[in-house]
């Protein structure tokens, strides 16, 4: 799950930890594990649904790390334009380790970025790990 240059910094330090996502199917899952972008830490997906645009909470606007609803719709609105009723995926989730490379400091226990395949599949933190009832090893 790739996130935009400013906001990486914010995604890393645990201060962003939602994100709104214009997909046509859903592109991670609960579990999986995320590179931030190139070169940079992991996160891992805690929930993920689909809800209108109309649903935002002001919490949650606030933990994408944007000021208001407009700018966040404009951010997610790279794929298409977002209406109210137009739906969208709530992707919830959090830090498992920041640093560059995708080896640095983990949050949450001893762990090791061992990389990965294509868009939507699991990045594995340890040696190997069952998510979404599936074994993943890298």
């Amino acid at each position: 799950m790739q996130f935009s240059q400013e906001l990486r910094d914010d995604v890393l330090a645990g201060e962003i930890t939602v994100s709104f996502r214009l997909w046509k199917r859903p592109k991670v899952k609960p579990g999986g594990r995320y590179p931030v972008g190139p070169g940079s830490g992991l996160i891992e997906v805690d929930s993920i649904e689909l809800i209108p645009f109309a649903d935002i909470t002001d919490a949650d606007v606030r933990r994408a790390g944007e000021p208001d609803r407009e700018t966040l719709r404009r951010r997610a609105a790279h794929a298409g334009p977002i209406e109210d009723d137009t739906l969208v995926y709530r992707v919830e989730f959090h830090v498992l380790l920041a640093g560059s490379g995708g080896v640095g400091q983990d949050l949450h226990g001893p762990g090791e970025y061992l990389g990965g395949g294509g868009e939507g599949e699991p990045q594995v933190v340890g040696e190997r790990r069952a998510v979404g009832g599936e074994l993943w090893s890298r």
